[in-house]
Order: C-alpha cells, then sequence, then structure tokens
C-alpha cells in the first residue's frame, strides 16, 4: 500500500554538497555549502513519470557561506535566500540587484505564506484562503526567526507594508505558518509557541508526548517506553522541526513523536506519530509525512516499500512516510533505493530531504551524498525525485489490500477536483468495509452500514449460509468480488496458474476446498445442525457427540457467533421491508412477474445499489421477495413464533424457498396462511384435506377446510366449487355453512346451480336463506324455489311420505305467503290431478277466483279453507267484492265443467255462508241464487239485515241524538236562571243562625239557603238521603 513511487534519480554527479532546494515552477534552485546557486529547468513527461534536470546556470560565490535554506515570494517573483545569518530578496530570473533585510540580522530560518489557492494540489485544502481585502487580491508573508526575536515582512500585491518585530525569550529555529494571522515557532526540540501576527504575541505551549501513539503499523502505546531505547547511538542533537499540516493546525517534533496542534496552541489530536528513530528532517506532501530517519532505524520497520527495503541491519539512512489521516505507517525507503550499491555494513551515503517552503505540493526532492569524501570528489552527489501516485492508484491498492480505513480517510481528504468520481468510489469502500466487518464477526456495524449504502439486499443475504441465502450464498473468498471489489490475491493466484498451465494439464478441476473453519462461513455453516433441526439442514452434518470440551466450547462459541449474525440481520431485514411499503399498492403485480425461483441468482445480485426511490416497481418486488424470505427463514431459525403474525401481514415471500421448511418443522397452520395470503388457494385447501384425513371426529376433520372456504371470494368461486364438494358429501349440514358465510358473498345464482347438481336439499335451503336472511326480492330466485318444491315432492315424496307432507306444507305456505314469484309460471308446472290446494292458491293468485273456490268446495271438499279464502281475498268496493257471491254460487250453482260437482247442490253451507256473511252478499243476486223450496225462517236473519236501509237508519239516529241536546240545554237554562237573595236578617233553617257572611250552600228545588257546613244535615232532614249542595 505504499503510496509513493519508488525514487528516481533526477540528475546525478553535483560536485558539491546541495543544503537547500527550492522548486518554482519549471525552474529548481539548489544551493550548496560553498554559496554556490545552481539553476535547474525541469521537464516533465507526458506519463507523469520522473522529471529530467537539465542544469541551466551555475552561480559560483552567490554568497560567501552556505546557502543554509531557500524559497520564493511568488507575489514579487522574488527568491529568498537564507545565509551568512540574514535574509536576502533576489528578482527571479535575473536574480539582481541583492535586497537584503537589514532586520533580519541572526537570522536562523524563514517561512512563506501567500493567500492564494493551491493551483497545484485540487486534491488538498485551500493554501491561504482568507477573507477581507487579501483574498481579493492576495497577500504575501514572510515570518523570520531571528537570534531572540521574530520579523514579519508582508506584501499586499506588489507592494510591501509595515514590518512586525517581536522581541522573544529564545530563538525560533523553525518556523510555519497556521494563515497569515498565526505562525507556529519551535525554539528548540521541546520548546515552541504560537505568535499572534495581529497582536504580535506569543503563547508559549508545553509539547505533551502522548501515551496514544502509532508506529508502523504497531499498536498504539506499544513504544511509549522504548524511546530513549530507539534514540541511543542515532547521533546528533534534536534538530526542531515544525511542519505545516492545514490552516488549522500544525505538526512538531518531540523525541520521536509527531504532535499536533491548533492556532490557539492546544492539542488537535488525542494520538500523535511515534517514529522508529528520532527525525532528522520531515516534510509534509500532502497527506503524508515523510521523514528522513537516521542510519539504522530499519530494524524497527515494517518494510512496505514496493521495491524492497534493504535489511534490517542497513547503515545507511531510511525515509520513512506516515499519513497524517490515520497516523499510521505507509511506506519505508532504505537507501539504496535502487539495489546500485553493493550490500554494506558501513554508512555510505547521506541523506537530506530538502524541499523548501513549497512543501505539500505532490512530490519532493531529496540528496544523496557519499560520505567518503574521495567517492564525492569522483561521483558527485545525486538528486532524487519522490513522487507520489495518483489518487485512483492509491486507493485502488488500500482496497486491494484491504486497507478501508485507510482508504476512506484518504477519500474524505479529496475533493471531486482531484477524484471526479470520489462519491462512486466511496460508496464502494464503504461497502467493502462493511463486508469486512462482517468477515470480522462484526455483524450489526457491517448491516447497519450496509443498510445506509443501500446496498442490494441480495448481495447483503449472499453472505450469509444456504439456508437463509438459498442459491445466492457465494463463497467467502468470493465475497469483496461480489461487492465490486477486485479479486482476491490468492484467486489472483490461482487463475495465473490455471492460465500457465492449463494448456498442457489434462487433469480435471479439484472443487473448491471447504470454508475454513477459522473463516466466518465455516463458523456459521457449523452451527446450522445445532440450532436448526437435521431436516432443514440437509447434508448438513456435525461430529460425534464424543468431541473433547475445547470442541464444546468452540461449537457453542459458533453457535453464539450464528445467532449474533443472524439478530443482526433480524434488525436489518425489518428495516428494508418498511422501505418498501409502498409495494403494497403492486400486490397484483407479483403475480404478472415470473416467480423468483425461475430468475437466475447472477442477475438478482446485479440489481442496482440505490435508494428505493429510484428503483423500478419490478426490481422494488424482487428485494422485497428477497427481503421478506430470508426473514421467514431467519425467523425459522431463532424466532418460530414470529413466523405466524409475518404470515397473516401482507408479505412478498417466495413460497417455493420456504414451504418444505414450514413442512419439516410441522408449521402447518403458518403454512396454510401463507398459501392464503398469496392466493395459492389450491395448495393450502389440499394440505388441509391432507391433514383433515387423518382425524377421527367430524368437526376436526371438516372445519378447518369450511372455515378456510368462507373465507374466499367471488373470484376463487371455481376453486369453492371443487373443494366443497367433499365435505358436502361427507357432512352436507355442516358444510352449507360454505355459502353462508358473513365474510363473503359469493354469487347466489351460481351457488344455487351448484348445490343443486349436488343436493337438491341443500339447493333449496340456500334459496331459502337468501330469502329470509338476506332479503332476497328477485323473481327468478322465487321461481326456482317453487320448482325445487315441486321436484322434491315428486323425487322424495314417493318413497317418504313424511318428506312429502313436510315439503308440501313448505311450498304452500311460500305460494299463499309471498306474491314475488309468478304465478302463472309455476300453475303450469303443476299437473290437473295434483295438488289441489296449490292449483286453488295458484288460481287465486291469477285472478281466477271461482275456480280456485271450486277446488275447494268440490275437489278438496274443504268448505273452512274456501270461507277463509274468501276473507283472505274480500276487499269492498273492489274487483273482489263479489268473491263471497261466488263462493255462494258454487255452492248452489256448480260449474257443469266441474265432474267432481256435477248434479250436487251444497244447501247447508250454503245457508251457512248466508247467515255469517250477510252483509258482504249483495241482497238480489243471493235470494235469486236460492233454490225456490229454501223458506223464509231459513233466511230470516238475512232478510232483516238485507231489509234495513243503512241511510235511514243514519238519520234516525242523528234526530234522536240532537233532540236529546236540545232537553239537556233546556234544563241547564232554567237551572241557572234561579237567584236566592242573602240578607242580614237571612236565617240557616238548620241551626237557625243568621247567615251573614258565611258560605252558604243552596238547595234544590225548593232553594233553600243553609249555612254550608249545615248542607248535609238538612239535605237529609229534607230528603231522607245525602247530596250534595252548590256552594257559591
Amino acid at each position: 500500500m505504499p503510496p509513493f513511487n519508488d525514487p528516481k534519480v533526477a540528475f546525478r554527479g553535483v560536485k558539491e554538497r546541495i543544503e537547500s532546494i527550492e522548486v518554482q515552477d519549471d525552474r529548481l534552485y539548489a544551493g550548496t555549502s560553498t554559496g554556490t546557486l545552481l539553476i535547474f529547468n525541469i521537464e516533465h513527461t507526458s506519463d507523469g513519470s520522473t522529471p529530467t534536470l537539465t542544469l541551466l546556470d551555475t552561480k559560483k560565490n552567490f554568497t560567501r557561506k552556505s546557502i543554509e535554506q531557500i524559497g520564493t515570494l511568488r507575489d514579487i517573483n522574488s527568491l529568498v535566500v537564507l545565509s551568512e545569518g540574514s535574509v536576502s530578496l533576489y528578482p527571479i530570473p535575473s536574480l539582481t540587484p541583492t535586497t537584503t533585510l537589514p532586520q533580519t540580522r541572526g537570522a536562523l530560518s524563514f517561512a512563506v505564506y501567500a493567500t492564494r489557492l493551491s493551483a497545484t494540489e485540487p486534491g488538498s485544502e485551500p493554501v491561504g484562503k482568507q477573507d477581507g481585502d487579501d483574498a481579493e487580491t492576495g497577500s504575501t508573508y514572510l515570518a523570520v526567526g531571528c537570534r531572540k526575536k521574530v520579523v514579519i515582512y508582508s506584501w499586499k500585491g506588489d507592494e510591501p507594508r509595515e514590518v512586525k518585530e517581536l522581541a522573544l525569550p529564545h530563538s525560533p529555529r523553525a518556523v510555519a505558518f497556521y494563515d497569515h494571522k498565526t505562525v507556529m515557532m519551535a525554539y528548540t526540540a521541546t520548546e515552541h509557541a504560537v505568535l499572534s501576527i495581529a497582536h504580535m504575541s506569543v503563547s508559549d505551549i508545553v509539547p505533551q508526548v502522548s501515551t496514544s501513539t502509532t508506529v508502523a503499523g504497531i499498536g498504539k502505546g506499544a513504544l511509549g517506553n522504548l524511546t530513549g531505547y530507539m534514540t541511543l547511538g542515532l547521533g546528533a542533537k534534536a534538530k526542531p522541526i515544525a511542519v505545516t499540516v492545514s490552516q488549522n493546525e500544525v505538526s512538531i517534533v518531540k523525541e520521536n513523536q509527531n504532535l499536533f496542534y491548533n492556532s490557539e496552541g492546544k492539542p488537535s489530536r488525542e494520538t500523535s506519530i511515534v517514529w522508529p528513530g528520532l527525525p532528522e528532517e520531515s516534510v509534509y506532501i500532502r497527506p503524508y509525512f515523510v521523514s528522513l530517519l537516521p542510519a539504522g532505524s530499519a530494524s524497527s520497520l515494517i518494510t512496505l516499500s514496493t521495491q524492497g527495503a534493504g535489511p534490517p541491519s542497513s547503515p545507511n539512512p531510511v525515509l520513512q512516510a506516515f499519513s497524517s489521516l490515520t497516523l499510521t505507517s505507509v511506506q519505508s525507503l532504505t537507501f539504496p533505493f535502487e539495489g546500485s550499491l553493493p550490500e554494506v555494513t558501513q554508512p555510505t551515503h547521506s541523506l537530506r530531504v530538502l524541499t523548501g517552503t513549497s512543501s505539500g505540493t505532490s512530490h519532493a526532492y531529496f540528496v544523496s551524498t557519499p560520505t567518503d569524501r574521495t567517492l564525492l570528489a569522483n561521483q558527485g552527489s545525486d538528486i532524487w525525485y519522490l513522487s507520489r501516485k495518483s489518487w485512483d492508484a492509491q486507493i485502488d491498492e488500500l482496497v486491494e489490500n484491504e486497507a478501508y480505513d485507510d482508504a476512506l480517510a484518504l477519500l474524505s481528504y479529496l475533493d471531486e477536483r482531484a477524484l471526479p468520481d470520489k462519491e462512486q468510489r466511496t460508496s464502494l469502500v464503504q461497502t467493502l468495509r462493511a463486508v469486512s466487518l462482517f468477515k470480522q464477526a462484526k455483524y450489526h456495524d457491517s448491516l447497519i452500514l450496509l443498510r445506509d449504502l443501500n446496498t442490494n439486499p441480495a448481495r447483503v443475504l449472499a453472505l450469509y449460509p444456504e439456508l437463509i441465502s438459498g442459491r445466492l450464498a457465494v463463497p467467502e473468498e468470493k465475497w469483496i468480488e461480489l461487492f465490486g471489489g477486485p479479486k482476491s490475491r490468492a484467486e489472483q493466484k490461482d487463475n495465473t496458474i490455471e492460465s500457465s498451465t492449463g494448456a498442457e494439464t489434462t487433469e480435471e478441476p479439484t472443487q473448491r476446498p471447504p470454508s475454513p473453519s477459522g473463516s466466518v462461513k465455516g463458523k456459521l455453516k457449523a452451527t446450522l445442525d445445532l440450532l436448526v433441526p437435521s431436516q432443514l439442514t440437509g447434508n448438513i452434518t456435525g461430529k460425534d457427540d464424543d468431541g473433547s470440551i475445547s470442541e464444546e466450547k468452540s461449537k457453542s462459541k459458533s453457535i453464539d457467533e450464528f445467532r449474533k449474525s443472524i439478530e443482526a440481520l433480524l434488525e436489518y431485514l425489518p428495516d428494508r421491508r418498511q422501505k418498501f411499503l409502498s409495494l403494497q399498492n403492486q400486490a397484483t403485480r407479483a403475480s404478472l412477474l415470473p416467480p423468483l425461483a425461475t430468475i437466475p441468482a447472477d442477475e438478482l445480485l446485479s440489481l442496482p445499489n440505490v435508494s428505493p426511490s429510484y428503483l423500478t416497481p419490478n426490481q422494488l418486488l424482487r428485494f422485497a421477495q428477497l427481503v421478506d424470505t430470508a426473514l421467514f427463514k431467519s425467523y425459522l431459525i431463532i424466532r418460530p413464533s414470529l413466523i405466524g403474525p409475518l404470515c397473516r401481514i401482507g408479505n412478498w415471500c417466495e413460497v417455493a424457498e420456504v414451504e418444505e421448511l414450514l413442512r419439516a418443522r410441522e408449521k402447518f397452520g403458518d403454512l396454510v396462511t401463507l398459501y392464503s395470503g398469496k392466493k395459492m388457494h389450491d395448495k393450502a385447501l389440499a394440505l388441509l384435506r391432507e391433514l383433515g384425513s387423518k382425524e377421527d371426529d367430524p368437526e376436526d376433520r371438516f372445519r378447518p377446510t369450511i372455515s378456510y372456504l368462507q373465507k374466499l371470494g367471488p373470484e376463487y368461486i371455481d376453486q369453492v366449487f371443487e373443494s366443497a364438494h367433499w365435505p358436502l358429501k361427507e357432512v352436507p349440514d355442516m358444510a352449507f355453512e360454505i355459502f353462508t358465510s358473513e365474510d363473503v358473498m359469493l354469487p347466489p345464482s351460481a351457488v344455487a346451480d351448484y348445490l343443486e347438481t349436488v343436493n337438491t336439499t341443500l339447493a333449496i335451503r340456500y334459496i331459502e336463506y337468501l330469502i329470509e336472511e338476506r332479503a332476497e326480492v328477485s323473481v327468478p330466485f322465487h321461481d326456482r324455489l317453487a320448482y325445487l318444491y315441486l321436484q322434491r315432492i315428486r323425487t322424495e315424496g314417493k318413497t317418504d311420505a313424511k318428506v312429502k307432507s313436510d315439503v308440501y306444507g313448505t311450498f304452500l305456505k311460500f305460494i299463499e305467503s309471498t306474491s314475488i314469484y309468478r304465478p302463472d309460471h309455476v300453475f303450469a308446472l303443476l299437473l290437473k290431478d295434483e295438488m289441489y290446494e296449490a292449483r286453488a292458491i295458484l288460481l287465486g293468485r291469477l285472478g281466477r277466483h271461482e275456480a280456485a273456490l271450486d277446488l275447494y268446495v268440490h275437489r278438496l271438499k274443504d268448505y273452512v279453507k274456501a270461507e277463509e279464502y274468501c276473507k283472505r281475498v274480500y276487499v269492498a268496493e273492489s274487483e273482489t267484492q263479489n268473491v263471497f257471491l261466488f263462493l255462494l254460487k258454487t255452492y248452489l250453482q256448480p260449474p257443469l265443467s266441474s265432474a267432481a260437482a256435477r248434479g250436487t247442490v251444497l244447501l247447508g253451507p250454503a245457508l251457512d255462508l248466508i247467515a255469517r256473511q250477510s252483509p258482504r252478499l249483495d241482497p238480489v243476486q243471493t235470494l235469486n241464487l236460492l233454490p225456490p223450496l229454501v223458506t223464509a225462517q231459513s233466511v230470516k236473519p238475512f232478510l232483516i239485515e238485507a231489509l234495513r236501509d243503512r241511510r235511514f237508519d243514519a238519520k234516525v239516529t242523528t234526530e234522536t241524538w240532537k233532540s236529546r241536546k236540545d232537553e239537556l240545554s233546556r234544563q241547564l237554562m232554567t237551572l241557572e236562571s234561579n237567584r236566592v237573595k242573602v240578607t242580614d236578617t237571612r236565617i240557616c233553617p238548620q241551626c237557625n243562625k243568621r247567615l251573614g257572611r258565611s258560605v252558604i250552600a243552596v238547595h234544590i228545588p225548593r232553594g233553600e239557603v243553609t249555612h254550608y257546613t249545615c248542607r248535609e244535615a238538612f239535605s237529609q232532614k229534607i230528603n231522607g238521603r245525602s247530596f250534595s249542595g252548590t256552594a257559591r
């Protein structure tokens, strides 16, 4: 996973020791220990490989002493040079005249900062992005650390501004900008301070060596107590190092640790980097720190270089790279890089990382110098070019090595300018990280991540054994490839071997070996025989019970792991299920698509990883089927009590994949419910019949089937008729409930037709139910009921007199009590010489009352029913007002067409009828019908009634009542006209006292006046009886 390409020599044979390097555009400036300035032209290749350096100019005696540091001020197009303890500016490209900054006497280091956006690093954080005027026109800052002071120069555009100077208690030997407002200063390797340029104030910070550290892949804190050991004998005094990481973070080096501080001087990270040795120099190539470590540091490293590192005992220096994102070692480079030098045990070269103020780009230059003076004079120094790999290549390598956290950290650091497909790559790496978590048995975290990424559920299920995923199961070694990652190295190696030997070998390919016992897939499979009955797991078998205690513990642990994986799945699946609730409206669509079992597994696994809102209805339905099917299987394994509720709600489970499992667990009730929900009623009814055939009690044998059929609607009427035939033959009374369900209403005509073919009695019973319970008022049903009554009378009545009598009585009651049927149709069904009473009722319905009465009188000889018939149909002043006269005529003058009544005169019944119904008989017509020999005495009541004039009787009654009213009125007037006079001298005749103003009573008829209290005594005295007076 090295992020850098192998270092390449850009220029060989510099005869002087190079002390500093600066790159500006296509120029490289190198300063030597003798004060010479070398100017190189940089020719970049089209493929981005190592550029070619061409020496353009050598300026001897550019300075009198060593050029310690070089930088560039782009906005004023000048070269900054630190030499002889002062800083000077040289205009580019002429480099003349020289401008020495007088306030920088005793300069030790400097740093440059420009408020501009980096054009070379689109994936990195902008450099100097500020608000205000500086952001509009661009400003440049130069911070120079001198002996016990710091000097700040600044330019706005190309105009210089006021120089700021601040005295310090110590001398800054390394300087690094946060931004245009803040600077980190390193006095020594252990003393640091933060400078506020705006206030020109300093805040000291005390670096705390962190105990939570990372180094070269070794665990945190592992080297916390080894610092002194690692730095023993590694050389010189520690050099202060401060490197800008971002606008709000600078990294400093204390002992062998990189510590991170924000612009307020507070630690910005809880962890730090621990170097295997004390860094001599460090450069930041976003987002990596590359540090030069002393010789011997390679013995503490886990080398990850692509070209291979030197031996652990290599005496030459080492370049070590750490990621600033994960704080982990990413690459180690030990000199010689190209293996051009023979293996040695003594140092042969020294290295210097000499990239100047333009650090943070995608590359760095460093110099290797022979330690032997003769070799230096003959060969000279070499300038090496270290380039960072492309972002694509880095991410691909991290993914290939399954370093997904590192890849995600790198992706989060980049933006779309550096990586246009950042979003797609991030999604892929997150998915692969989730798979990696699953491999590590972190099932919950894995599935939450896959859920948030809207991963295709088919791929998620492929991580589980076949008992859960079915034909979607994928071997563990192919999981990464399944989720879009590269093939595993083992598989690539196998493919390479197969391709190289395939043409030569004739052996048949061997089958894939079983999953290793330590793999997640192997652990899950090993627990199926322990959690699930053997009939469900098929060929999965376990070991004998004679295993050791350790094996039992291993089994128990595997069971726990398997349960955890299923529990995590049972959190994932319901969440996905809720996302597909919109499919409730797609319930009918499932029947239009091919069954899930017919879809190739590759097609299901290739469904897109997108939010459900972007899926087509067909894709949504497939996902829903996969999720619900897996949910059924998961519940069946660890939560079988939830199978029933899941079957009873709407679901998209693929029945073919779970029905055998339910049968094996004898979950027949749940299986029937599942069949019902999936509209697979034929399977449900077949299963109910199969189960019922094992029962002896009729209730247990037939009731489940009857209850199921009661819930089927008209669209399944053929299925109902087919399945109802069995119980109708065995238990017709119980089976009849199928067609009287309150839940659904089957088409009555179809049901009646079906029942008529099975059992006429049930057909009659059904139509009676329709009429009585469902208030059926259609004429065809009433006609049909009459027809069925007659049919049963003629068929069953021949052998069973009781049935005939009961059905005939019901038939008579029916045609007599209702008028909805068509009498002419029913009458046409009757034969001439049968069912006379029924014929009489029907003739009456047809208005043929004389014919009906003839049947009652002469065929049935039932005079009471004949008279009752007349009472029933008689209505005064209507067409039936002469019905009693028709009956009398039938008695006295039977029709000649009636053979039964020919020559028969029924005088007795006729006279009885006249006596009882005389008010309803016309007198004249009645007398005309009577035979001549009938005496008046026989019909006296009739004659008296007939001779009465109803109008005369009414007038006499009216006048009598009027006369009585007048008489009473006169009596009232007479009584009201009587008067009595009460004076002061009038005496009560009872007590002989004056009446005065007392309450009085007046006695009739003579008008005596007494006290009111004396009224009763006086009345008894004069009348000999008690009466009441009138009080006034």
